[in-house]
């Protein structure tokens, strides 16, 4: 079990503002948690989410606010819903059938020098970005495999930076939340979507008793863009 206090006083060891910390926290969650699914979906803790080395949107937000404010930086949840073109063939087609028209989504608002920047660049790591980043280009599209043509993987703790949010891809804004158990398990547009909460407790059902082969054959796609 990761002791998030001992790894958070070493990431940052030797950082002389938040700037410099907020980066190294954000890169360590970008390249060392890989973009993908797991059978706790919006439930994953912190600590589950670092065990199992995987996470999507969600799962990689609420570790990135929590290392964050371990570090002593104000950090919130700011939650939306966007297409879900995005994800076309970044996973298994049938999971892809099965998700609705629109997906939640969630990037972090980081408190640098009492301004609010908005990021959720650690979404995919560095390596997987660059090649899934080649694809849409040379496919000439504007979104799949889980980013967007105008996505950015770096983020300088100056400005915003998104590897998944974007304006056109928006469907709704839900706002801000300090815990998003409150927005998991309260705000009405999440609470009763078919992959809202009901669902992640499913299948965590479900996933236990799979023995890990949900998240083999979740992420097998993404599995197989990274080794290619």
């Amino acid at each position: 079990m990761y002791n998030v206090k001992s790894l958070v006083e070493n990431l940052i060891e030797g950082s002389e503002s938040d700037k410099e910390k907020a980066i190294k926290i954000h890169n360590f969650v970008r390249d060392n948690i890989r973009f993908g699914l797991t059978r706790k979906l919006d439930l994953a803790s912190p600590e589950y989410t670092l065990e199992n080395g995987y996470g999507h949107c969600n799962a990689k937000g609420v570790l990135f606010v929590r290392l964050l404010r371990e570090a002593g930086i104000n950090a919130l949840h700011h939650f939306v819903t966007i297409k879900k073109d995005i994800l076309l063939d970044a996973f298994p087609y049938t999971i892809y059938s099965f998700i609705p028209p629109k997906i939640s989504h969630s990037y972090v608002e980081v408190n640098i020098n009492g301004k609010y920047i908005r990021t959720d660049s650690f979404c995919v790591e560095k390596a997987l970005f660059q090649k899934l980043m080649s694809k849409l280009i040379d496919e000439n599209r504007f979104c799949g495999y889980g980013i967007n043509i105008n996505s950015k993987c770096d983020w300088d703790a100056k400005s915003d930076s998104f590897s998944q949010f974007h304006r056109n891809l928006l469907e709704e804004d839900h706002g801000t939340f300090e815990n998003p158990l409150d927005y998991y398990y309260e705000y009405h547009s999440y609470k009763h979507q078919f992959f809202g909460i009901q669902f992640s407790i499913v299948l965590d059902m479900i996933g236990s008793m799979l023995n890990g082969q949900f998240e083999i054959w979740s992420n097998s796609v993404l599995n197989h863009y990274r080794s290619s």
